[in-house]
């Protein structure tokens, strides 16, 4: 147990009832959990403060719900864009993407880039809180297994048969499928469900880990960990890409590591869970937060106009965009620290706010896995972005989808059985924890 100055009462000459109260708070925080009595009281978790009080109320704090929903939102949108910056075919003959049209779906693109590692932070956040470790690996685990179990089971077989029935009706070897399910992705959002189910394996060995170091210790294990990711995203796209009698590809890793570069994303959201920042600290991150969208912008372009397109198959014209690209990190970073500082409340006792807690946050996971079926629903309605024209299409399309993805999981989540698809519980309580 940790015994530093910080976190100690004063020398024995000193008055009952009085210590040293610790600015830092973390420190406050191992302070109170030592403080609490043995294990066989009944206790809650304040997801707030992040420790447990006897009998003490759950707080839901706004900031979380903000992340859900300002994150999916840019899901949906930045998948919008990529069809244009990748210049996806299409089944049909649809208008040409001008210069113009294909730099401002690149800027949209490049700013919604925050949301996955947002989720993985939050993610981190609410579950590896101090005196978490206390609840069992198997408890744990059956908790998980209702919310990102059975999606993602679900789903990565539901998108494998589509790929396998494409590559059939292709007159292929169903090859394609197989690959794509081995690596992690049936479908290309679908990599968040391998991530997070392998970060929740660990979870209460992490748990386990935090409880019994130094915030400091943690603090460095994160910035280590963030490092060799950024590292290895940098050296990534030029190792793994393939150039062979004119045809590129780029090698792929298996889904059961896929989770791994991840682990600094998931530290920093319990890092940061923490921390409020001051106004000057707060203009500095909006400052770096745009300076590393403009440099991602330029990045690619600059990139695009090398290799004369911009494409997930060759991993160089995509160097900027990777997940935990050195920029990204940088923005998630700004992105979390700016919403967790400007939502550091509970949401006002209202309709209104109810609804948004309530209902649709604990939608956005069900959002995020549907949303590409009505992306394909739109297209063929002829109400995709290219159709309609770029300008209008991106943000009218990405509401269309965000929209009827809504609809379609809040109905799922009202129908038994079928509501395990869409991550919903049977039973949901007021707490954020997911």
């Amino acid at each position: 147990m940790n015994n530093s100055p910080e976190t100690t009462s004063k020398g024995s000459n000193t008055r009952a009832g009085t210590s040293q109260v610790p600015r830092d708070p973390f420190a406050r925080r191992e302070a109170v959990i030592r403080s609490l009595p043995k294990p066989g009281v009944a206790r809650t978790v304040d997801p707030d403060q992040g420790v447990s009080t006897p009998s003490s109320p759950k707080t839901h704090l706004a900031y979380g719900d903000v992340i859900r929903i300002v994150g999916i939102a840019a899901v949906v949108i930045g998948h919008v864009c990529s069809d244009i910056v990748y210049d996806l075919p299409m089944k049909r003959e649809v208008p040409p993407v001008s210069e113009s049209q294909w730099w401002y779906a690149l800027s949209i693109d490049s700013f919604s880039r925050f949301a996955v590692p947002l989720f993985v932070m939050l993610s981190g956040a609410l579950l590896l809180r101090r005196g978490s470790s206390s609840q069992t690996p198997i408890d744990f685990y059956k908790r998980r297994l209702s919310r990102i179990g059975v999606p993602a089971i679900f789903w990565a077989l539901a998108f494998f048969a589509l790929v396998v029935r494409h590559d059939v009706m292709a007159g292929q070897i169903p090859e394609n499928g197989l690959r794509r399910l081995a690596s992690g992705e049936p479908a290309a959002h679908l990599h968040f469900l391998f991530r997070i189910a392998g970060l929740y394996l660990f979870t209460p060995f992490i748990r386990a880990f935090i409880d019994a170091v130094s915030r400091q210790t943690v603090v460095r294990t994160t910035a280590l960990c963030l490092l060799i990711a950024g590292l290895d995203a940098m050296l990534r796209p030029w190792l793994r890409t393939v150039v062979l009698d004119g045809n590129i590809g780029s090698a792929s890793g298996s889904f059961a590591a896929m989770f791994v570069p991840f682990l600094g994303y998931f530290l920093l959201g319990h890092v940061m869970s923490a921390m409020r920042f001051s106004r000057p600290h707060q203009l500095l991150m909006i400052v770096a937060l745009l300076g590393s969208v403009a440099g991602i912008v330029l990045g690619t372009g600059y990139l695009h106009a090398h290799f004369g397109y911009t494409s997930p198959d060759d991993l160089r014209s995509t160097y900027f965009l990777d997940l935990l690209n050195p920029l990204r990190i940088v923005i998630a970073f700004c992105a979390f620290g700016l919403i967790r500082t400007w939502f550091d409340h509970p949401w006002p006792a209202s309709r209104l706010w109810g609804f948004v807690s309530s209902t649709l946050a604990p939608a956005t996971l069900g959002v995020y896995l549907v949303h590409p079926l009505f992306q394909g629903v739109f297209e063929k309605l002829r109400l995709d972005p290219r159709t309609i024209g770029v300008w209008v299409g991106v943000p009218l399309n990405a509401m269309l989808v965000t929209v009827a993805s809504f609809v379609f999981t809040l109905v799922m989540m009202r129908l038994p059985l079928l509501n395990w698809i869409v991550g919903a519980r049977i039973e949901r309580k007021a707490s954020p924890v997911k």
